[in-house]
């Protein structure tokens, strides 16, 4: 479409340009019909742009913007717990509000499982039993987190 303006307008003011070194004495007609030619050039392709709307075909910001069909079969919680754990590297705030949750999920699944509390769990869980209490990773750990924190963790969470 903008090709057909910009070709358009170059013909109006090659028109104009030949019209006004023929006619050098109506210049000031000559420079009118040319803004109304271009006013018109740009009327049209604002109209064509228009009824493309309702075509039903998307934009390119749509096309982009659409959401990527990832394969059928793979659980939300899988793809969520894939994109937090893959992080590598935690801070403790991030810890708090990204990881701790999903653990948080994995310790109760796994408990409910078992028909358990983390009051039955043995001594040595006391960091599951923290990691589930109130207190801040921060006041927890006094660190950034690691995958291999990670891993630990989760390997408790599968020995309850």
């Amino acid at each position: 479409m903008t090709r057909r303006v910009l070709g358009a307008v170059i013909l109006v003011t090659v028109i104009a340009a030949g019209a006004m070194a023929t006619f050098p004495g109506r210049t000031a007609l000559i420079l009118t019909v040319w803004i109304l030619a271009l006013l018109a050039c740009g009327l049209s392709a604002q109209l064509v742009g228009a009824r493309g709307l309702g075509k039903g075909s998307p934009s390119r910001f749509e096309q982009v913007m659409a959401a990527r069909h990832e394969k059928a079969g793979r659980p939300e919680d899988l793809r969520r717990s894939e994109r937090v754990c893959g992080w590598g590297i935690y801070e403790p705030r991030d810890f708090d509000f990204h990881v701790r949750p999903l653990l948080k999920e994995l310790i109760a699944f796994r408990l409910e499982d078992r028909g358990g509390t983390l009051r039955h769990a043995t001594p040595d869980d006391t960091e599951l039993r923290t990691l589930a209490g109130p207190r801040s990773a921060e006041e927890i750990y006094d660190r950034t987190m690691t995958t291999a924190d990670l891993e630990r963790i989760i390997g408790s969470i599968e020995t309850l």
